[in-house]
């Protein structure tokens, strides 16, 4: 647990507790509450999406330019993944000629 200041959009400063991502999740799977049967139930979902496809994305977070580099991470995962590709296909034209 931290606490760290940040300003809201009326100007003022305000102390926010953050917690270990870790411990969220952990707790999420133990209790018993209304909250945590949602969490379960949200990542559940994200679980099964990242079992089925082999990746899981918030479009939100997308839609809205992340708060980061997350635009720039994903295309050089693409480009990362794109690259093996070319490289298995190359290996089996190799087996075949």
């Amino acid at each position: 647990v931290r606490k760290f200041r940040t300003t809201a959009t009326d100007g003022k400063n305000y102390s926010v507790i953050h917690y270990n991502l870790d411990m969220i999740i952990s707790l999420g799977y133990r209790v018993k509450s209304l909250i945590a049967t949602r969490f379960r139930r949200w990542a559940t979902e994200r679980l099964k999406e990242y079992m089925i496809k082999g990746f899981t994305m918030d479009d939100e977070r997308m839609k809205n330019l992340g708060g980061g580099n997350y635009w720039k991470e994903l295309l050089d995962r693409i480009r990362d993944i794109r690259s093996s590709e070319k490289v298995m296909y190359r290996q089996v034209l190799d087996l075949y000629a």
